[in-house]
């Protein structure tokens, strides 16, 4: 599994990955991008979360599957 920073780039908007954070929490989530109830855009992609679990995330990777089940 290869680690990625968040300062160095993010994933792609509703692509499930594993997140890390500063205090060592593991956890599964994704980026969403914020949009009103008529599906205006209110800001750029963020994590899914509370906001202080999404601003504690450091680094993310792809959750990668087994090639054979």
């Amino acid at each position: 599994m290869k680690w990625i920073k968040v300062e160095d780039r993010l994933p792609e908007v509703d692509v499930n990955v594993i997140a890390l954070t500063s205090r060592g929490k593991v956890m599964v989530t994704s980026m969403y991008v914020p949009k009103d109830c008529r599906g205006n855009v209110l800001g750029k992609a963020e994590w899914h979360g509370s906001s202080t679990v999404a601003a504690s995330i450091t680094h993310w990777s792809y959750i990668e599957l087994p090639k054979e089940l």
